[in-house]
C-alpha cells in the first residue's frame, strides 16, 4: 500500500464560528533513513458540545496524538494513545474520539463516544466498532480500564475506501454507488456527505480516503 487520496470537511454549527469537530491524517514517527514513513494515524474527534471550549478540546486531543507520533509513542496501538488523550483532556470538556492505525495492507481501530469509522469494499459497508464513554472523564487513564475498549484489525487493500466522521452526519450514511468523480477527487464526496447526510443543529467532521495500491 503506497499512499492515500485524502480529502476532509469540517463545519461548525449555525451562528458558530468555532468547530468542536476535527479529523486529521497524522504521519507516524519519522523513519532514520529519512523515507515518507509507511504508518500514519486517522482521527476524527468531536469536542462535546459546540462552541471554543468544544474546539479547544478538539485540538488538544489532537495536538497529543501529534506529539505522540512524532515520538513513536504507542504506535500501532489505539487504546494506549486514547489513555493519553484522556489524561490530556481531564481539566477540561472532552471529546470523542476514533483513532485509526493504518500500515502495510492492515488496520487497527478503537474509539471511544460516538463518531463512526468505515471501511466501504466493493459495494460492501464494514462498520467499527466504538465504546461508550468521553475522553478526558477520566475513565481510560490506566491500563486495566482501557482493556475494555472495543479494537479491531481489519484488513486494508488497494481501492478501498475509509470514513470517519462525528454524530454531525447520519451515522446511517450510506453510498450505493461510488461515483467516478468521487472517486478521482475525495473533496466532492465530501460535499456530498455534508449536503446529503448532515444534522444542522451540530458540528460536523468527515475524512474520506481511497488506499491507492
Amino acid at each position: 500500500m503506497s499512499g492515500l487520496l485524502l480529502a476532509s470537511s469540517c463545519q461548525p454549527v449555525a451562528g458558530e464560528a468555532d468547530c468542536g469537530d476535527l479529523v486529521a491524517c497524522v504521519p507516524a514517527r519519522p523513519r532514520a533513513d529519512g523515507a515518507e514513513p509507511a504508518a500514519r494515524w486517522l482521527v476524527v474527534i468531536d469536542g462535546l458540545g459546540h462552541g471554543p471550549l468544544a474546539a479547544q478540546a478538539a485540538r488538544r486531543a489532537l495536538a497529543t496524538l501529534e506529539a505522540a507520533a512524532r515520538s513513536g509513542v504507542a504506535d500501532a496501538d489505539p487504546p494506549a494513545m486514547l489513555r493519553r488523550m484522556d489524561a490530556a483532556l481531564i481539566d477540561g470538556r472532552g471529546a470523542a474520539v476514533g483513532l485509526v492505525w493504518l500500515q502495510d495492507g492492515w488496520l487497527r481501530h478503537a474509539g471511544i463516544g460516538n463518531t463512526r469509522v468505515l471501511r466501504w469494499r466493493d459495494g460492501s459497508t464494514l462498520r467499527l466498532p466504538s465504546r461508550y464513554g468521553i475522553v478526558g472523564d477520566g475513565s481510560f487513564v490506566s491500563d486495566r480500564s482501557a482493556q475494555g475498549l472495543l479494537q479491531a484489525d481489519v484488513d486494508v487493500q488497494p481501492g478501498d475506501w475509509l470514513l470517519l466522521f462525528t454524530d454531525g452526519l447520519d451515522e446511517r450514511l450510506q453510498l450505493p454507488l461510488m461515483l467516478p468523480e468521487w472517486q478521482a477527487d475525495p473533496v466532492r464526496l465530501c460535499a456530498h456527505l455534508m449536503s446529503a447526510w448532515r444534522h444542522p443543529r451540530d458540528d460536523a467532521g468527515v475524512l474520506a480516503c481511497r488506499v491507492l495500491p
